[in-house]
């Protein structure tokens, strides 16, 4: 008898509209997944499942808002990999990590160091030998402090043992609108954006993040494999509900993400977007390499010294 209530709720779960919010403006590239993600768990839940954006302070605020909400499985958070990086950074955020259960990996996409046409180097190798012969003389655009792109370019600034200089903007528009203008000489960002201003001339493409190289960019090589083994990172999207929120439910949700990565018209979407659909994980295997990338970021900040209030 005391198991009967929560066994009714996961039973009859969802009975009304789901609300996933997503802590980043519409129309990016975290809300484009997220909208995918959605629509798949609307016809597979019978339900509705509302994207609500609430963009800010590096997706701390719709963090936040999920993290405070009631744990029933009807307010969802759907983040990038700022979920592990923010951690790290944020000398103080409104919600303790453990405040959110991740649920299911949906979607990951590599990014790629891209430079201004200008700067004299072809490939990684000429590239690091450059900033080592003139340190300090370079720069890099970022979408921000303690950015997804600000953390990929101080894992390789650290590992290639280079010195540039960082220039953050608000938001990797403008960082790329500078980068076209020879205003910076480099930047990390996602391949999906980046592709075309390579194919058009206006940027050159060095190497992508990931160990395998990406279907928009066959002809760039990774990191790893252009001169820095090892070198692998990339934007990761999960699903994360309330602490408390009953198992059965987390259960169900990881079930129905997965089986929407598995799904032949999902994963069509997400290539011509140039990013995967993510392999199928319980929730505790998410839970575990979400704390291995947290780890990871977190030690990344340290060594560089980002840190935000």
């Amino acid at each position: 008898m005391l198991g009967w209530p929560g066994s009714a709720t996961a039973q009859d779960y969802p009975q009304k509209p789901i609300r996933m919010i997503v802590p980043f403006a519409a129309g990016g590239g975290t809300d484009v997944l997220a909208r995918i993600v959605a629509n798949g768990l609307a016809e597979r839940m019978k339900t509705q499942v509302v994207v609500e954006n609430r963009a800010g302070a590096g997706s701390v605020s719709g963090t936040d808002a999920v993290a405070k909400a009631a744990p029933d499985g009807y307010t969802i958070l759907y983040n990038s990999v700022a979920y592990a990086i923010n951690p790290g950074v944020y000398k103080r955020l409104p919600y303790a990590p453990a405040d959110l259960v991740p649920v299911a990996l949906a979607g990951s996409a590599p990014l790629v160091l891209v430079a201004h046409p200008s700067v004299p180097a072809k490939d990684l190798k000429e590239l690091i030998a450059l900033f080592r012969s003139k340190p300090g003389e370079y720069n890099y655009g970022s979408s921000g402090n303690g950015t997804t792109l600000h953390m990929a370019a101080e894992m390789f600034r650290s590992m290639a043992k280079v010195d540039i200089v960082h220039v953050p903007y608000r938001g990797a528009a403008p960082a790329m609108t500078d980068l076209i203008g020879g205003r910076v000489a480099l930047v990390f960002d996602q391949v999906s954006t980046a592709a075309p201003l390579v194919e058009g001339g206006q940027l050159k493409a060095i190497a992508v993040t990931t160990r395998t190289r990406s279907n928009l960019l066959p002809n760039t090589p990774t990191l790893d494999e252009a001169g820095l083994p090892g070198y692998e990172t990339y934007t990761w999207n999960v699903v994360a509900v309330p602490r408390g929120t009953p198992q059965p439910i987390i259960d169900r949700l990881n079930r129905e993400i997965v089986a929407l990565m598995g799904d032949a018209p999902i994963r069509k979407r997400y290539d011509e977007l140039g990013a995967e659909t993510s392999k199928p994980l319980s929730p505790s295997e998410v839970a575990a390499f979400v704390k291995s990338e947290t780890d990871k970021f977190g030690a990344i900040a340290r060594e560089a010294g980002v840190s935000i209030e």
